[in-house]
Protein backbone atom coordinates (compact mmCIF):
# COMPACT_ATOMS: atom_id res chain seq x y z
CA UNK A 1 0.00 0.00 0.00
CA UNK A 2 1.34 3.06 -1.24
CA UNK A 3 2.02 6.71 1.07
CA UNK A 4 -1.46 7.95 -0.86
CA UNK A 5 -3.24 4.79 -0.61
CA UNK A 6 -2.73 4.77 3.50
CA UNK A 7 -4.57 7.79 4.66
CA UNK A 8 -7.64 7.32 3.06
CA UNK A 9 -7.77 4.71 5.35
CA UNK A 10 -6.86 6.11 8.82
CA UNK A 11 -8.37 5.25 11.47
CA UNK A 12 -11.42 7.61 12.85
CA UNK A 13 -12.57 7.41 16.19
CA UNK A 14 -16.30 7.65 16.24
CA UNK A 15 -17.77 9.81 19.29
CA UNK A 16 -20.85 8.01 20.69
CA UNK A 17 -24.03 9.62 20.41
CA UNK A 18 -25.81 11.06 23.39
CA UNK A 19 -28.31 9.40 25.14
CA UNK A 20 -31.01 10.34 27.88
CA UNK A 21 -30.07 8.58 31.02
CA UNK A 22 -32.24 6.40 32.49
CA UNK A 23 -34.97 6.92 34.41
CA UNK A 24 -33.12 5.42 37.80
CA UNK A 25 -30.18 7.33 37.25
CA UNK A 26 -32.15 10.72 36.61
CA UNK A 27 -31.36 13.11 39.59
CA UNK A 28 -34.91 13.59 41.30
CA UNK A 29 -35.94 17.33 42.29
CA UNK A 30 -36.46 17.98 45.65
CA UNK A 31 -39.54 19.90 47.27
CA UNK A 32 -37.10 22.77 48.23
CA UNK A 33 -35.49 23.13 45.01
CA UNK A 34 -38.99 24.20 43.25
CA UNK A 35 -39.50 26.22 46.20
CA UNK A 36 -36.30 28.54 46.63
CA UNK A 37 -35.48 31.39 44.27
CA UNK A 38 -31.88 31.91 43.19
CA UNK A 39 -30.15 34.43 44.94
CA UNK A 40 -29.35 38.09 42.82
CA UNK A 41 -25.89 38.84 44.38
CA UNK A 42 -25.57 42.54 44.09
CA UNK A 43 -23.45 44.74 46.53
CA UNK A 44 -26.26 46.94 47.79
CA UNK A 45 -28.71 44.98 46.91
CA UNK A 46 -28.85 42.34 49.81
CA UNK A 47 -32.80 42.88 49.89
CA UNK A 48 -33.23 40.41 46.69
CA UNK A 49 -31.57 37.60 48.68
CA UNK A 50 -33.75 34.23 48.88
CA UNK A 51 -34.96 35.17 53.08
CA UNK A 52 -37.28 32.16 54.18
CA UNK A 53 -38.97 34.49 56.73
CA UNK A 54 -41.19 35.82 53.60
CA UNK A 55 -41.82 39.14 53.70
CA UNK A 56 -38.83 39.89 55.70
CA UNK A 57 -36.60 39.36 52.70
CA UNK A 58 -37.43 41.92 51.53
CA UNK A 59 -35.07 44.30 54.03
CA UNK A 60 -31.60 43.34 54.51
CA UNK A 61 -29.85 42.03 57.67
CA UNK A 62 -27.09 44.05 59.30
CA UNK A 63 -24.43 42.44 61.70
CA UNK A 64 -23.98 44.64 65.05
CA UNK A 65 -22.44 44.40 68.30
CA UNK A 66 -24.23 42.93 71.08
CA UNK A 67 -25.16 45.92 73.44
CA UNK A 68 -27.01 45.50 77.10
CA UNK A 69 -30.70 45.47 76.64
CA UNK A 70 -32.27 48.71 78.81
CA UNK A 71 -35.49 48.43 79.06
CA UNK A 72 -38.26 45.62 78.76
CA UNK A 73 -41.58 45.63 77.20
CA UNK A 74 -44.53 45.97 79.40
CA UNK A 75 -45.37 42.18 77.96
CA UNK A 76 -41.77 41.07 78.82
CA UNK A 77 -41.45 40.36 74.89
CA UNK A 78 -38.72 42.31 72.83
CA UNK A 79 -38.92 43.65 69.81
CA UNK A 80 -37.35 41.89 66.94
CA UNK A 81 -37.03 45.16 65.04
CA UNK A 82 -34.75 46.97 67.16
CA UNK A 83 -31.57 48.63 66.45
CA UNK A 84 -30.24 48.53 69.34
CA UNK A 85 -30.19 47.12 72.74
CA UNK A 86 -31.68 43.69 70.77
CA UNK A 87 -29.57 40.40 71.85
CA UNK A 88 -29.68 38.89 68.74
CA UNK A 89 -26.06 39.31 66.89
CA UNK A 90 -28.01 39.99 63.65
CA UNK A 91 -30.55 42.73 63.66
CA UNK A 92 -32.77 44.85 61.31
CA UNK A 93 -31.99 48.50 59.84
CA UNK A 94 -34.32 50.41 61.25
CA UNK A 95 -33.54 53.67 58.81
CA UNK A 96 -32.96 53.04 54.87
CA UNK A 97 -31.36 55.02 52.71
CA UNK A 98 -30.16 54.54 48.80
CA UNK A 99 -27.17 52.55 50.41
CA UNK A 100 -28.79 49.65 51.93
CA UNK A 101 -31.13 49.52 49.00
CA UNK A 102 -30.89 48.94 44.95
CA UNK A 103 -31.07 52.95 44.25
CA UNK A 104 -33.73 55.72 44.42
CA UNK A 105 -36.38 53.80 42.36
CA UNK A 106 -36.62 51.15 44.83
CA UNK A 107 -37.35 53.52 47.41
CA UNK A 108 -39.89 54.76 46.07
CA UNK A 109 -41.43 51.91 44.93
CA UNK A 110 -41.44 50.63 48.63
CA UNK A 111 -43.14 53.95 50.02
CA UNK A 112 -45.46 53.47 47.46
CA UNK A 113 -46.68 50.34 48.22
CA UNK A 114 -46.28 51.53 52.11
CA UNK A 115 -43.51 48.95 52.89
CA UNK A 116 -41.83 52.36 53.88
CA UNK A 117 -42.39 55.49 55.48
CA UNK A 118 -40.21 58.27 54.17
CA UNK A 119 -38.01 60.98 56.21
CA UNK A 120 -36.76 63.09 53.55
CA UNK A 121 -35.95 61.89 50.07
CA UNK A 122 -32.98 60.04 50.59
CA UNK A 123 -33.76 58.40 54.31
CA UNK A 124 -36.91 56.22 55.45
CA UNK A 125 -38.31 53.74 57.73
CA UNK A 126 -40.34 50.59 57.88
CA UNK A 127 -43.54 51.29 58.66
CA UNK A 128 -43.78 48.34 60.66
CA UNK A 129 -41.51 49.76 62.98
CA UNK A 130 -43.28 52.67 63.17
CA UNK A 131 -45.96 50.89 64.77
CA UNK A 132 -44.45 49.61 67.74
CA UNK A 133 -42.94 51.37 70.59
CA UNK A 134 -39.59 49.46 70.98
CA UNK A 135 -38.99 50.49 66.92
CA UNK A 136 -40.45 53.85 67.15
CA UNK A 137 -37.34 54.39 69.80
CA UNK A 138 -34.65 52.35 67.71
CA UNK A 139 -35.92 55.02 64.61
CA UNK A 140 -35.30 57.86 66.49
CA UNK A 141 -32.60 57.04 68.46
CA UNK A 142 -31.21 56.30 64.94
CA UNK A 143 -31.55 60.21 63.79
CA UNK A 144 -29.67 61.61 66.74
CA UNK A 145 -26.78 62.82 66.18
CA UNK A 146 -25.54 61.86 70.20
CA UNK A 147 -26.91 58.55 71.11
CA UNK A 148 -26.75 60.59 74.85
CA UNK A 149 -29.32 62.78 73.50
CA UNK A 150 -32.77 62.86 75.60
CA UNK A 151 -35.61 63.27 73.41
CA UNK A 152 -38.70 65.13 74.78
CA UNK A 153 -41.41 67.22 73.10
CA UNK A 154 -42.80 66.00 69.65
CA UNK A 155 -40.23 63.35 69.62
CA UNK A 156 -41.08 62.10 72.85
CA UNK A 157 -44.65 62.04 71.71
CA UNK A 158 -44.34 60.00 68.62
CA UNK A 159 -42.63 57.31 70.20
CA UNK A 160 -45.43 56.76 73.34
CA UNK A 161 -48.21 57.44 70.54
CA UNK A 162 -46.98 56.75 67.28
CA UNK A 163 -48.96 58.28 63.70
CA UNK A 164 -47.22 60.66 61.69
CA UNK A 165 -43.81 61.52 62.33
CA UNK A 166 -43.20 64.63 63.94
CA UNK A 167 -41.93 67.70 61.40
CA UNK A 168 -39.47 68.66 64.47
CA UNK A 169 -37.24 66.56 66.97
CA UNK A 170 -36.81 67.67 70.12
CA UNK A 171 -34.16 66.94 72.63
CA UNK A 172 -33.31 67.78 76.18
CA UNK A 173 -29.35 68.88 75.37
CA UNK A 174 -26.89 72.27 76.17
CA UNK A 175 -25.39 71.27 72.85
CA UNK A 176 -27.29 73.26 70.05
CA UNK A 177 -27.62 71.89 66.59
CA UNK A 178 -27.72 73.85 63.49
CA UNK A 179 -27.92 70.66 60.41
CA UNK A 180 -31.39 69.56 60.16
CA UNK A 181 -32.36 65.93 60.89
CA UNK A 182 -33.42 64.35 57.82
CA UNK A 183 -35.39 67.62 56.97
CA UNK A 184 -36.34 68.17 60.07
CA UNK A 185 -35.00 71.00 62.72
CA UNK A 186 -33.75 69.52 65.90
CA UNK A 187 -35.07 72.08 68.59
CA UNK A 188 -32.84 72.01 71.56
CA UNK A 189 -34.35 72.65 75.74
CA UNK A 190 -32.11 73.38 77.73
CA UNK A 191 -33.79 71.97 80.45
CA UNK A 192 -32.98 70.22 84.04
CA UNK A 193 -34.72 67.15 83.93
CA UNK A 194 -34.21 64.54 86.91
CA UNK A 195 -33.64 61.09 86.19
CA UNK A 196 -36.65 59.56 87.78
CA UNK A 197 -38.83 62.24 84.57
CA UNK A 198 -37.27 60.40 82.01
CA UNK A 199 -37.10 56.51 80.89
CA UNK A 200 -35.40 54.32 78.46
CA UNK A 201 -37.04 52.86 75.59
CA UNK A 202 -34.58 49.87 73.92
CA UNK A 203 -31.93 51.91 72.58
CA UNK A 204 -33.07 55.63 73.42
CA UNK A 205 -33.90 57.45 76.82
CA UNK A 206 -37.01 59.64 76.33
CA UNK A 207 -39.22 61.78 79.09
CA UNK A 208 -42.08 59.63 80.71
CA UNK A 209 -45.78 60.57 79.26
CA UNK A 210 -46.18 62.89 82.11
CA UNK A 211 -42.85 64.77 81.52
CA UNK A 212 -43.97 64.83 77.74
CA UNK A 213 -47.07 66.14 78.47
CA UNK A 214 -45.46 69.42 80.52
CA UNK A 215 -42.95 69.87 77.84
CA UNK A 216 -45.73 70.13 75.38
CA UNK A 217 -47.89 72.45 77.33
CA UNK A 218 -44.36 74.69 77.24
CA UNK A 219 -44.25 75.46 74.22
CA UNK A 220 -44.82 78.83 72.69
CA UNK A 221 -49.07 78.97 72.17
CA UNK A 222 -48.93 79.54 68.39
CA UNK A 223 -47.31 76.05 68.28
CA UNK A 224 -50.04 74.56 70.71
CA UNK A 225 -52.40 75.09 68.14
CA UNK A 226 -50.65 75.55 64.83
CA UNK A 227 -49.37 72.26 65.00
CA UNK A 228 -51.98 70.78 66.76
CA UNK A 229 -50.09 69.82 70.37
CA UNK A 230 -52.80 70.40 72.13
CA UNK A 231 -54.14 67.06 70.48
CA UNK A 232 -51.16 65.30 71.07
CA UNK A 233 -51.47 66.57 75.05
CA UNK A 234 -55.31 64.81 75.24
CA UNK A 235 -54.20 61.91 73.51
CA UNK A 236 -51.07 61.83 76.51
CA UNK A 237 -53.52 62.14 78.99
CA UNK A 238 -56.13 59.72 77.99
CA UNK A 239 -54.22 56.81 76.68
CA UNK A 240 -51.84 56.27 79.58
CA UNK A 241 -54.59 57.89 82.17
CA UNK A 242 -52.61 61.04 83.54
CA UNK A 243 -53.33 62.77 86.53
CA UNK A 244 -53.32 66.58 85.86
CA UNK A 245 -52.13 66.92 89.58
CA UNK A 246 -48.80 64.85 89.06
CA UNK A 247 -47.93 67.27 85.53
CA UNK A 248 -48.91 70.52 87.96
CA UNK A 249 -46.57 69.25 90.44
CA UNK A 250 -43.93 68.75 87.82
CA UNK A 251 -44.39 71.87 86.73
CA UNK A 252 -44.09 73.11 90.20
CA UNK A 253 -40.56 71.90 89.74
CA UNK A 254 -39.85 74.28 87.18
CA UNK A 255 -40.88 77.50 88.66
CA UNK A 256 -37.71 78.75 87.14
CA UNK A 257 -38.79 78.59 83.38
CA UNK A 258 -40.72 81.52 82.28
CA UNK A 259 -43.28 79.03 80.61
CA UNK A 260 -43.83 76.68 83.44
CA UNK A 261 -46.50 79.06 84.44
CA UNK A 262 -48.49 79.02 80.71
CA UNK A 263 -47.74 75.54 80.74
CA UNK A 264 -49.85 75.22 84.22
CA UNK A 265 -52.82 77.21 82.64
CA UNK A 266 -52.99 75.31 79.78
CA UNK A 267 -52.85 72.02 81.26
CA UNK A 268 -55.43 73.26 84.05
CA UNK A 269 -57.85 73.68 80.71
CA UNK A 270 -57.43 69.68 80.35
CA UNK A 271 -59.08 68.56 83.88
CA UNK A 272 -62.78 68.68 82.54
CA UNK A 273 -61.84 66.37 79.46
CA UNK A 274 -59.01 64.47 79.69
Amino acid sequence: MGVHDRHTEAYQPMLPLWQPPADDERPRSTHDDKRRQPCIDLRKAACFTYDDAGVDGLFPRHDTTRRPHDGTAPDGARSRHMGAGDDDATTQTVLYTYDNLPGPFAMRSLVRAGALVALDERHAYRSADGETLYGRAAIVAAMLPNPQLVACGRAAAWVWLGGEFPSAVDVLSTTHYRAPLMGRPINVRERRVPPKQTQPVGPLTVTTPERTVCDLAMCPPEDIYEQSLDELILQLLRHFSIDIEDCLLILEGCAYLHAAQRAREVIADFACIA
